[in-house]
């Protein structure tokens, strides 16, 4: 007997066109599950390039940076990059009082010229020898050969614990200033003494800082600033400070 069923129609009746072009329902669910799979992939790869990007934004204010000064070596050289200023040299002097700039529990006042006339601070000593800056960021240094130290005394002064230096951002251009204590009597910003003079990169007293410095665990530490121009007091994130 011949088995042969090629050409025979199902038992259902002969199928339309439509059923021979519909696919099995195991290909359905495969091209669902490409597309889920797809999604997915996708939305990953979305993420990871925000993060990417986010990760790229620009670095947040770094914190205050708190120095203190150490124009000495072990031996007694200058530490770079402070170097000796040839038309600043005195033979003899004394230091007997504490600093009134600096709040380096090391740093002194120093008298120095015959009869000694002129007055230096701050200034550091090692052996019989002391070095006396203008500003943290000036390298050339006053040299005193021969000092003399006499018991330190602690002179009363209002500076307190305050910085002897500030670097500070100008809020209005966002240059860098650096802002030197000012001694003797000053004026008065929102009730507070102006504690420190403000200089642009030529030397040029541009503004004010007053008051006490605000600090912070978090956020730069900040300070009022005034600049010369303008009658606005704003608060100025200081970058480094100087004790």
């Amino acid at each position: 007997m011949n088995h042969d069923h090629q050409g025979e129609e199902p038992p259902d009746g002969p199928r339309t066109e439509d059923q021979r072009q519909r696919k099995p329902w195991w290909k359905h669910v495969w091209v669902w599950a490409a597309t889920v799979i797809a999604g997915v992939a996708s939305t990953v790869i979305a993420a990871v390039i925000t993060e990417k990007i986010d990760n790229n934004d620009p670095p947040k204010l770094r914190l205050t940076n708190e120095r203190y000064v150490r124009p000495f070596t072990d031996e007694g050289a200058l530490r770079p990059p402070f170097k000796a200023d040839p038309s600043r040299t005195a033979k003899e002097g004394h230091c007997d009082a504490a600093s009134l700039s600096s709040t380096d529990p090391a740093a002194w006042r120093c008298g120095y010229g015959t009869p000694v006339s002129n007055l230096a601070d701050p200034c550091w000593t090692h052996a019989l020898k002391a070095v006396c800056l203008l500003s943290p960021w000036d390298p050339d240094v006053l040299i005193i050969d021969e000092v003399k130290l006499a018991p330190r005394v602690q002179v009363s002064t209002k500076q307190g614990t305050q910085p002897w230096a500030l670097e500070i951002k100008d809020p209005v251009g966002g240059d860098a200033l650096r802002c030197s204590w000012a001694g003797g009597a000053t004026s008065l910003i929102a009730g507070k003494r102006v504690n420190w003079r403000c200089m642009n990169d030529d030397d040029t007293v541009i503004g004010d800082a007053a008051g006490d410095v605000v600090q912070s665990k978090s956020d730069p530490w900040t300070v009022l600033y005034s600049p010369g121009s303008s009658s606005e007091v704003q608060k100025a994130e200081i970058l480094t400070i100087w004790y």
